[in-house]
């Protein structure tokens, strides 16, 4: 399933999300930008 197909489906409300501790801030192309490094496997260093 690619990325903007889950992405979707949370729009839609088909798929949720759980609650977290803070608010979700970041928007379509932070997250998709973070799924696709996740996919293609690319270390993520600490700051």
């Amino acid at each position: 399933m690619k990325v903007s197909n889950i992405l979707d489906l949370i729009d839609s409300g088909d798929m949720a999300l759980p609650e977290f501790q803070r608010g979700y801030v970041w928007n379509r192309e932070q997250v998709r930008g973070l799924m696709h490094s996740l996919y293609r496997g690319y270390r993520l260093e600490a700051c």
